[in-house]
């Protein structure tokens, strides 16, 4: 089981890997073409196209995820969960945008003069949400049914061509952000209708009313908890708006573009970790221990990535970015250390989503997101985008410990809290790698002393007790198969 879960991240990684190295590829050409105010208005319409997008899922796929391997679904009864979901995505979904695009449009005149966004912006964004929840929901089933290659695809279409076509209309035409924008409407309705093919085994014509209210219940929870997710991941660029301006956004854009290179690593674990962890729990007996030991080892990769990223912000954006974009080096170290925090929640979290207690993984949620708001209130007046990013990594903080509190309560692990206590050790280290003075773009005193600060990160691991034999010996361990 543990050998699949390395396959599988490597292979879910890939599929993303292509996008992320498309996406840096393209900052560049992005930079020059818009103006960091554009580059702002731009992130706004994306997140809130993906709180569109969690309140149309109202959590059906989370529901699916939780059912699908469930002793009370009979296998030969997964095509009409998983085409219930599907039905309810397609309801509810022409639903709510129906009455989201007549509520924007009487306010498009307050859109386009404080915010910057025209009507012809707004549209084209909310006629993509819906078929990118459907290759979405594709995606979520094509893990479920250990099928990485055919979620290759359908991410890779979902992806690529959005952004390559986006990128044409934006160098050819001149489109600026709509013209990015179209490449992400035609790459989501060419991917839904592939989506759907690729898992056909698990569609069928029956829809199951019992399994609709299962999922109602059981998801409807984490569309409050997505919400909040959203609120304290996106909700800042909006109150970077509010309170500062579009040149804020843009800073804390690129910034956070960029440090989601550690994002990939952990969008690539989550998708091969869930399906996993669920069938490890039902058929392990010693599934505690490896949880645990893989916490260990996730968290202080997490940690090791975010402190590279964050020495090498300066040199990052000098040489893929124009001079306006260069102040947003420090607010990219501090975005490093957020997503590593981040990525520890698929973890801290898994005791309650075993439990059930999706009340818990709300609270929590809501907990984290109302710190996030009050502190980009105090905090954006006085730092700006900086300001900001402090919001999210303690937020990040606030929702990951909160979540290791309830599941320690409800489904503990044996934790290892000295090895953990490392990874946090180097993720200080990252917020403070901004403060390294300055040299010479590259120069040779500079990279030294930066790739000597990390390769000393990576070593002390072991005398401090984060690596030790029996660790190794446990490691070892973990690779035999789930009897």
């Amino acid at each position: 089981m543990l050998n699949r879960l390395g396959r599988d991240i490597a292979t879910y990684g890939l599929a993303d890997l292509v996008f992320k190295l498309l996406q840096f590829a393209v900052i560049p050409l992005y930079s020059q073409r818009l103006s960091v105010a554009e580059f702002g208005v731009l992130a706004l319409l994306q997140v809130s196209g993906l709180l569109a997008g969690i309140v149309i899922n109202f959590g059906v796929s989370y529901s699916v995820q939780r059912f699908y391997f469930d002793a009370e679904i009979p296998e030969e009864r997964r095509s009409t969960l998983v085409t219930t979901g599907l039905a309810q995505l397609l309801v509810s979904g022409t639903l709510i945008l129906s009455v989201l695009g007549l509520l924007l449009h009487q306010g498009q005149e307050r859109l386009a003069s404080e915010y910057l966004l025209p009507w012809s912006f707004v549209l084209v964004a909310l006629l993509t949400v819906l078929p990118d929840q459907v290759a979405q929901y594709s995606l979520d089933t094509s893990r479920l049914q250990f099928s990485p290659l055919r979620f290759c695809l359908i991410a890779l279409v979902k992806n690529a061509i959005g952004l390559l076509l986006g990128l044409w209309l934006l160098l050819e035409y001149d489109m600026s952000v709509l013209g990015l924008l179209t490449g992400n409407l035609a790459a989501a309705l060419l991917a839904a209708p592939l989506g759907l093919w690729l898992i056909r085994q698990d569609l069928t014509l029956r829809i199951d009313s019992s399994y609709a209210v299962m999922m109602l219940r059981f998801g409807g929870p984490f569309v409050f908890t997505a919400a909040a997710y959203w609120v304290f991941a996106s909700m800042d660029r909006w109150l970077l708006a509010e309170l500062g301006n579009a040149v804020e956004v843009g800073l804390f854009s690129i910034a956070f573009k960029f440090a989601s290179v550690l994002t990939l690593i952990v969008t690539a674990f989550h998708q091969a970790w869930i399906p996993i962890a669920m069938r490890m729990a039902r058929d392990d007996p010693h599934y505690r221990q490896r949880f645990a030991a893989i916490f260990d080892t996730w968290f202080f990769l997490l940690a090791l990535m975010a402190l590279a990223l964050a020495l090498f912000a300066d040199e990052v954006m000098m040489v893929l970015t124009p001079q306006p974009y260069w102040p947003a080096a420090p607010i990219m170290a501090i975005g490093a250390a957020a997503i590593a925090i981040s990525g520890t929640t698929q973890i801290t979290s898994l005791g309650l989503t075993l439990e059930k207690r999706t009340f818990s993984i709300a609270v929590g949620a809501w907990l984290a997101a109302g710190a996030n708001v009050l502190l980009n209130i105090l905090l954006i007046p006085h730092l700006g985008a900086t300001g900001s990013a402090i919001a999210t990594l303690l937020a990040y903080s606030v929702l990951t410990l909160f979540f290791l509190w309830g599941s320690q309560r409800h489904h503990p692990l044996p934790l290892h809290y000295g090895r953990l206590s490392y990874g946090l050790l180097i993720v200080v280290g990252a917020l403070a790698a901004p403060l390294i003075p300055d040299g010479p773009l590259l120069g040779p005193a500079s990279t030294a002393l930066k790739l000597s600060i990390l390769l000393a990160a990576l070593l002390a691991a072991y005398p401090l007790g984060v690596i030790t034999p029996a660790f190794l010996q446990q490691l070892r361990l973990l690779r035999k198969p789930v009897s």
